[in-house]
C-alpha cells in the first residue's frame, strides 16, 4: 500500500493487479509520481547500494508474501535497480541527478 495514495498500490486497486495476474499477460508496477519522488531522493542521497526492501519500507510500501506481492516486489526491484543505474550514470557523467530527468528516459 502507498503511503501517498492510502488503501491503494500507487493509486491503483488491489483487484487491478489481480486481474492483471489471473490473465496471464504481463504488466508493469505503476508508481505515483510521488513514490517516484521518494525512491529517486533515497537513492541520490543514499551512500552506496541501497536494498529495495529497505527503499519500499521507507515509502510506505508493503507487499504481501502471495503470489501477486512477491510478483509486485520483482517489479519494484527492477524499477528501483533501473533508476540506480540511471543515477549512477548521470553522475559518474557529472550530470546533476534530477527525479524530471529521470522521467524523460523511460525508467517508469
Amino acid at each position: 500500500m502507498c503511503r501517498h495514495l492510502p488503501n491503494t498500490i500507487c493509486g491503483k486497486d488491489v483487484q487491478f493487479y489481480e486481474k492483471r495476474l489471473e490473465s496471464g499477460r504481463q504488466f508493469p508496477l505503476l508508481l505515483c509520481e510521488a513514490t517516484a519522488k521518494d525512491i529517486t531522493y533515497i537513492i541520490d542521497k543514499k551512500k552506496g547500494q541501497v536494498d529495495a526492501k529497505t527503499i519500499a519500507t521507507a515509502c510506505g510500501l508493503q507487499f504481501d508474501r502471495d503470489e501477486l506481492g512477491r510478483m509486485l516486489f520483482d517489479k519494484f526491484l527492477q524499477q528501483v535497480q533501473s533508476i540506480q543505474q540511471q543515477t549512477t550514470m548521470r553522475k559518474s557523467n557529472g550530470k546533476v541527478v534530477t527525479f524530471l530527468d529521470l522521467m524523460k528516459s523511460d525508467a517508469y
